[in-house]
């Protein structure tokens, strides 16, 4: 019997997870193995079952393709090319049964590549949850990839589309060819269904828009894409085209977050009269006709974007919300932009994506050290200290309230240099405090504790009470020479109770040597040590046993722990009258 069920086991095991190779001669046959790839793609496409894998071997394959079929959720179909050969789909130009569609779920296509089709690849009749990555599509009638009529939470990665052209279209010449288009096309009804993303993907000489969402209806998230060269003909010529809405559905609230448009006919990043808020982020534009067009009385959200050389400026309404965009900085046509930017040449991001079908690697439009300078930074506060002020990995059981207090203000930089088991003398001895003190500038903010290795007597870092004022004190004049503020906090109580319910005062001589300092120097202090003390006693010996890290140490803190005493500083910070922290 359990030989039988072993059986039964393996035989199961190999269904699960089936090879179904293909060969583009298409000859026929019951079994497609590693060394006779002979199943036609369509005996391949009926077969296959979740879980399984379809091989197609080197050569071009004709078109259409229709993927009915689904996978299920953690068991995709998987449509791709043999690794190391070239698999081309292949149409005959004309619209006539001359697709790649896919109406299934669950479907994972990789590595081939798709011309002369009417459509490209298509994503319909509610297709979702597909994973379309590494797929070229060219000189196609209409767009390269389409996502529409209800397709939802499908990913297109790392694609490309270009040379698309539709002779003779509705449109005119050359109007109507997109490099990806996500929206309605054949009726305002047969809008896109929510969660599509595109990651990483080029669009380039399409003779209409790089990426157009005409009518969409949901919203479609847009990373990485990369759009240069579209407006052929009767095209429109526009990088990303965001509109119009959709009159059936509006959530059309398109995110696109550092992507770049180049030498687009038209507009990089147009709304299109979309009446939906967009969402722009670290995106950037250059030598497009206009850069960003975004008109009407509509709060589009633009943060950190970046505008270069526009032919025709840029069309922004007075009702955008717009933060840290380069506009707000520096006209786009400034011609002191040339010089920061680390590369204008474009010949290395237009090059062959890796094996993997990542974007070449290149400096083309990083903004450098120049452009940074541009912007009043962030007031930045410097934190140094020991482990109970360290930032830890999100996954340690350990938190330092060092981590957490930049939460409390958006608005400001933290850099923590807190390194566990550090005292005033070996933050100093070990080079922490050179690296510091070199960065440190007028107008920054030094947070400083110790304490909790100062008093390891006999230990390395051990120090006397005099040593220890010494260290605090020397801390203070060199950061006040480099022009920054520097401010004392105590540090806060180990969590070791006595009989009665209070606490062993280990560390309170060296609380009361940093308040006398903070007198004589004239500088703010923070006392954690008696905030502590009352936070600790208040939860009682069983009750404060959630914040710390381990059972058997009364010294570090949990991540909850180390919140609340980050809670505590941040209110402390907000009563010392500095501005950058009201």
């Amino acid at each position: 019997m359990l030989f039988r069920f072993f059986i039964l086991l393996i035989c199961t095991l190999f269904l699960d997870a089936a090879e179904l190779y293909v060969s583009s001669a298409e000859a026929g046959s019951v079994y497609g193995t590693r060394d006779r790839s002979s199943y036609t793609l369509h005996e391949a496409l009926r077969r296959a079952q979740s879980g399984d894998t379809i091989l197609l071997r080197k050569g071009i394959y004709a078109l259409p393709v229709y993927v009915n079929r689904s996978g299920k959720p953690g068991k995709p179909i998987t449509i791709r090319a043999y690794p190391g050969e070239k698999v081309v789909f292949q149409g005959n130009g004309t619209c006539k049964e001359n697709d790649f569609r896919i109406r299934g779920n669950w479907i994972v296509c990789r590595d081939f590549e798709i011309r002369r089709s009417c459509n490209g690849l298509m994503l319909e009749k509610g297709a979702s949850h597909n994973l379309i990555e590494n797929i070229r599509s060219h000189e196609n009638h209409f767009s390269g990839f389409i996502i529409t009529r209800k397709a939802a939470y499908n990913i297109l990665k790392n694609c490309d589309a270009w040379d698309n052209f539709d002779h003779g279209g509705s449109m005119g010449e050359g109007g109507n060819a997109d490099g990806f288009a996500i929206g309605s096309r054949i009726g305002d009804d047969q809008y896109v269904g929510s969660g599509n993303k595109l990651l990483y993907c080029r669009a380039w000489h399409n003779s209409d828009d790089g990426f157009d969402f005409w009518k969409s209806g949901n919203a479609v998230y847009v990373e990485g894409c990369l759009a240069y060269d579209n407006g052929l003909a009767n095209g429109d010529g526009n990088g990303f085209k965001l509109g119009r809405g959709n009159p059936h559905l509006h959530k059309d609230r398109h995110i696109l977050v550092n992507c770049k448009a180049w030498n687009n006919r038209q507009n990089g990043f147009d709304y299109n009269d979309i009446e939906v808020a967009q969402i722009l982020k670290g995106n950037i534009a250059w030598h497009n006709l206009v850069n960003y067009k975004f008109m009407g009385s509509v709060a589009h959200f633009l943060q950190n974007n970046i505008s270069l050389f526009p032919l025709k400026g840029d069309l922004l309404s007075a009702y955008i919300i717009a933060l840290g965009n380069s506009w707000q900085k520096i006209s786009p046509d400034d011609p002191r932009l040339k010089k920061m930017f680390v590369s204008f040449d474009d010949r290395v991001i237009r090059g062959a994506r890796d094996a993997s079908g990542n974007l070449p690697q290149s400096d083309f439009l990083k903004p450098n050290s120049i452009y940074q300078a541009l912007w009043n930074p962030k007031p930045t506060v410097y934190i140094i200290g020991d482990s109970t002020v360290e930032s830890y990995p999100e996954n340690a059981k350990k938190g330092g309230w060092g981590e957490f207090v930049g939460s409390f203000f958006p608005n400001v930089r933290f850099v923590n240099f807190a390194k566990s088991g550090k005292s005033s003398k070996t933050f100093r001895e070990d080079g922490l405090w050179q690296k510091v003190l070199s960065r440190l500038k007028k107008g920054d903010y030094l947070l400083i504790q110790f304490g909790h290795n100062d008093s390891h007597a006999g230990k390395r870092e051990g120090t006397t009470l005099t040593a220890y004022r010494r260290n605090i004190i020397r801390f203070i004049h060199e950061a006040k020479a480099k022009g920054a503020v520097p401010i004392l906090v105590s540090p806060m109580h180990r969590r070791i109770f006595n009989a009665d319910g209070t606490l062993k005062q280990w560390l309170g001589k060296y609380a009361r040597v940093l308040s006398q300092v903070a007198a004589r120097e004239h500088v703010r202090y923070i006392d954690l040590y008696h905030m502590s003390e009352k936070w600790m006693m208040r939860l009682g010996e069983k009750g404060s046993a959630y914040i710390s890290c381990c059972p058997q140490d009364r010294t570090h803190f949990s991540k909850t722990g180390a919140m609340e005493l980050a809670a505590m500083v941040a209110s402390a910070l907000r009563k010392t009258g500095v501005n950058v922290f009201k």
